[in-house]
């Protein structure tokens, strides 16, 4: 096969490969130059031990033509796979720039929104996943990116952090934060409920019909699942399935496998919907044992950096996100503070009725004045941010209190009326 005016290194691989040979000629033939020129590049640059060249290029090109065949594989990756399947469809020339820079030797590579994503240790060598060494590199240095401070490891498919247990998969927010940066836009996440359903389902058909896949999480075969709406005909909805196939639903039973979906903001931001705003009570009750949190602090709405620990009757502990002055770590040297208040309280108090010199008593009575408000600071500080109302089994509720408006609002919104939200679970 002659493969005329071809960079020098890609047209000797192909020639020499016969896998590559047609993919690179039907690149050549589409007459996407900046797209070949990128690949050409790839072909050339030095690669990170234990990638194989022309393994790496034939799964780029198989990726590139047909994004529907990306897989996760026995991996909890199913957001991070379906961020790769937007790029590589929406945009391949951004595709094939983010592999090139996880496949490199210093394996950095930059997102859309400019983000900086680094290759996860491991993800270089061939693991029994059953993915492509592309989805390897890609799916694991998105989830790393996606899960912010905490660490993904590549051998277990589990992220660490700082405070709480290892989990898989990602949350809500962090799934957010991936696909924004990955597609560099803005996208409202409704969590779909009864109420919204058929609204939802309107939603994804307009943004469709603009060319923009939907991402969306559904039940599939007894879990939750993320998968992109790539089409809406009037009979079926059409997706491409990170199990590594498209498939394809009624779209009169679709939106009853809805859990979740984010939607791209092609204007205004959307008007918040009647379902997801603040709640006029204080306190607020979902049907699950499980819930899904907010990353704010219930206390104060400030980002958590820490958890505090409330236990929940029938769901036993769990685990609430909070920040560090709301949550009083037992770590923290400050669980010491009522007690040193206190004692010096009570010793300002001895002083000044035992006391009979005027300069004392004086000083004694200024100490005081300092110690009191410190010592009813430290005390409330240590109480619990978040409060469990009531909490039952048959059938499910856990009734949640907490000083923070905002966040009763998103803890609602996050617990629609799901039973369970595994993904979401702290």
């Amino acid at each position: 096969m002659s493969l005329p005016d071809f960079p020098p290194l890609l047209g000797a691989l192909a020639r020499e490969n016969p896998e590559l040979a047609r993919p690179v000629r039907r690149l050549h033939e589409s007459g996407d130059e900046l797209l070949l020129q990128e690949v050409a590049s790839l072909a050339a640059q030095p690669l990170a031990s234990g990638l194989g060249r022309v393994a790496l290029l034939v799964h780029l090109f198989g990726e590139i033509e047909d994004p529907g065949s990306i897989r996760q594989g026995s991996r909890e990756t199913c957001t991070a796979a379906i961020a790769q399947m937007m790029v590589a469809r929406l945009s391949p020339r951004e595709y094939v720039r983010l592999v090139a820079g996880l496949a490199s030797p210093e394996g950095v590579a930059a997102l859309a929104s400019g983000d900086r994503i680094r290759r996860v240790p491991g993800s270089e060598e061939v693991d029994d996943s059953g993915r492509t060494s592309v989805s390897r590199l890609v799916q694991a240095a998105l989830m790393d990116f996606a899960n912010g401070r905490d660490a993904y490891d590549h051998a277990t498919d589990t992220s660490s952090r700082p405070h709480g247990p290892a989990y898989r998969g990602l949350y809500s927010p962090q799934a957010d934060r991936l696909l924004e940066a990955a597609m560099a836009r803005r996208y409202d996440t409704w969590e779909v409920a009864d109420l919204n359903r058929d609204e939802a389902m309107e939603r994804i058909a307009e943004a469709v019909g603009r060319e923009m896949p939907v991402p969306v999480a559904i039940q599939l075969e007894g879990s939750r699942h993320a998968v992109v709406v790539h089409a809406v005909d009037p009979h079926f909805v059409h997706v491409l399935n990170p199990w590594g196939r498209r498939t394809q639903f009624e779209r009169r039973l679709f939106p009853q496998r809805l859990l979740r979906l984010s939607l791209p903001v092609f204007g205004p931001r959307s008007p918040v919907p009647e379902w997801a705003r603040p709640p006029e009570r204080k306190i607020v009750g979902v049907p699950t044992l499980h819930p899904a949190f907010p990353r704010e602090c219930p206390g104060c709405g400030r980002r958590a950096l820490n958890s505090v620990a409330i236990g929940a009757g029938p769901a036993g502990s769990l685990l609430i996100p909070a920040c560090n002055i709301c949550s009083s770590a037992p770590s923290s040297p400050a669980r010491f503070l009522p007690w040193i208040a206190g004692a010096a309280t009570i010793l300002m108090i001895v002083l000044i009725a035992t006391s009979s010199s005027p300069r004392m008593i004086a000083s004694a009575t200024a100490l005081l004045g300092l110690a009191v408000p410190v010592w009813i600071a430290a005390a409330l500080s240590r109480s619990s941010p978040v409060r469990l109302v009531s909490a039952r089994e048959e059938p499910p509720l856990l009734e949640f209190t907490a000083p923070s408006a905002s966040w009763l609002s998103e803890f609602a919104r996050l617990n629609p009326g799901s039973m369970k939200n595994f993904l979401e679970r702290w």
